[in-house]
């Protein structure tokens, strides 16, 4: 992870961002340079205070969980996860910084389509992983899903879900 992001002034005029009360515009702006070659960081919000604000007593536990259901309402985050495996992506964080994803460790956090679904009923939990399928990763898929286990074997119908995280324009947020 690099030793921080930059942030763009236009953030300033971003309307989004000014919908946000004090608190959550400030924990907002100062996960940008926490965040990993993706755009994503731990929304659990104890990880978050002792990494991001250790030093802001005013935002306890409670506030930080308002301020990411706040930045989410407005679609500024992703959240996905239960706790204690949380996590947010932010989202236009690929158009608004330029990262050398050669230079810089791969993300350690999965995509909101590799997390367990939790079912409430008590059914089985399921990991369901997303592919950005093409000819040259096609081949790297089937062999992932054959490790883990997803594809029991050639002779049977199985599919890879084939759906990828997308920024789009209107998450779009100059940060």
């Amino acid at each position: 992870m690099p030793r921080g992001r930059l942030l763009s002034k236009k953030i300033s005029f971003d309307e989004r961002v000014a919908q946000l009360s004090l608190e959550a515009a400030l924990l907002y702006t100062w996960c940008i340079p926490h965040l990993d070659v993706e755009g994503r960081i731990y929304a659990n919000p104890e990880i978050l205070k002792g990494t991001v604000i250790p030093y802001i007593k005013e935002l306890n536990i409670e506030k930080i969980v308002k301020c990411i259901e706040e930045m989410a309402s407005i679609k500024l985050v992703t959240v996905y996860g239960n706790l204690p495996h949380k996590y947010m992506q932010f989202n236009g964080f690929s158009k608004n910084q330029k990262v050398d994803k050669l230079k810089e460790a791969p993300s350690s956090i999965p995509t909101p389509g590799q997390v367990q679904i939790n079912s409430k009923a008590g059914h089985p939990q399921y990991n369901v992983i997303q592919y950005n399928i093409n000819k040259n990763n096609l081949n790297q898929a089937q062999n992932d899903c054959l490790k883990d286990g997803n594809l029991s074997s050639s002779n049977e119908k199985e599919t890879i879900k084939t759906d990828s995280l997308k920024d789009d324009k209107d998450n779009e947020v100059p940060f």
